[in-house]
Formats: C-alpha cells, structure tokens, sequence
C-alpha cells in the first residue's frame, strides 16, 4: 500500500511540475497568436486600401522564399511583386473588402522564435472591367519571425486563389 501511495504521489508532483513549467508557453503563445492574428489582419487591411508602404511595415527585412518560377524573392523582390499587384489591382478593382479572416492552423517553432499560420479570408470587389461585383475566398500560408518584440512576415505562400 506504501508503494501505491509513494507511486501516486510521485505521479502528482511530477504532473505538477510539468504544468508548471509548461503554463508560462502556454500564456506566451496566447498573447502571440493574438500579435499574429493582429499582424495579418493590419497586412490585409493595407492591402485592401492599396497602401503598400503600411503592408510592407509588417514585413521583415529579413523576408525569404521561392516564387512560383523557383526564384529566391527577397524582401526587395517581394515589395515589387507586392506594388504591381497593387497596381494591377487597383486598375481593376474598386471597394475592395476583406472579412471572415480566420486562422484554420497556427504552430509555433519556439526555438527559431518563428510561426506558421494557415489563413482563409473572403474578398469582394466591384470589377471594373466587368462591371459587376466579385467575390472569392482565399487561402495563404504565411510564416512569421519575431524580431525585437513584433512578428514579421518572413515567407507568404498562396495556397489557393
């Protein structure tokens, strides 16, 4: 019966333990995935206004990825892609909205301080081209560092148009 107990309470102070130094990740990944959603919906926001300086504030310097042709795109590269995307847009498009954004998956790789987020948001627009108005729904990948005390974009993929 001593066996019993000394197991149970071993059990109990080990449990303990871990909770306790598991909460305090927790919290921060709380507050973190609240500075993420905030950091996406600031980026969208921008977009939807045309206002590539702001959309670019949330973007790091340190930015890497691979377009879709397999060429590296840094920061400047991207920023281009982004302002002719703008301008393309803006050609086309008036009352450009974004809504329902959701975060579908977040996970956190705290040894490189870095996210990843899977997002699905709704768009509508009136096209000009068309005269009538457009609708969709978008998918995006997009992972994130932090730097100081902000998340920045550091890859943005589209998963789905």
């Amino acid at each position: 019966m001593n066996i019993k107990r000394g197991i149970l309470l071993f059990t109990f102070i080990l449990a303990l333990q871990m909770a306790y130094k598991t909460a305090p990740v927790l919290a921060q990944h709380e507050k973190d995935n609240q500075d993420i959603k905030e950091v996406i919906e600031n980026l969208l926001a921008a977009f939807s206004r045309w206002d590539l300086d702001s959309e670019m504030g949330y973007v790091s310097a340190q930015y890497s990825d691979t377009g879709a042709d397999g060429k590296a795109v840094d920061y400047d590269k991207f920023k281009s892609m982004a302002k002719t995307l703008i301008d393309n847009a803006r050609k086309k498009y008036i009352d450009y909205s974004i809504s329902d954004l959701q975060i579908i998956k977040l996970d956190f790789n705290d040894q490189q301080n870095q996210a990843t987020a899977e997002i699905e948001f709704q768009w509508k627009a009136f096209n000009l081209d068309l005269l009538k108005d457009e609708s969709g729904k978008h998918v995006r990948t997009i992972s994130l560092a932090k730097e100081a005390d902000s998340w920045k974009i550091i890859r943005y993929k589209q998963d789905r148009p």
